[in-house]
């Protein structure tokens, strides 16, 4: 018999409403990883490519 789960991934609507400024986004941070996000954006912006990213 086939695992059936009624989960259902739906983002959030504060999430995805409003404006995309830094500042707003940083207080809508529900899993608290802004910092995180910008800590790895600095390093894409300044690794020698080619770079490889895995994310857990």
């Amino acid at each position: 018999m086939a695992f059936v789960s009624c989960i259902k991934d739906v983002p959030l609507r504060l999430l995805t409403e409003g404006a995309a400024e830094k500042d707003n986004l940083k207080s809508r941070d529900t899993l608290n990883a802004s910092k995180y996000a910008e800590a790895l954006s600095k390093f894409i912006k300044h690794a020698d490519t080619p770079v490889t990213i895995g994310i857990q």
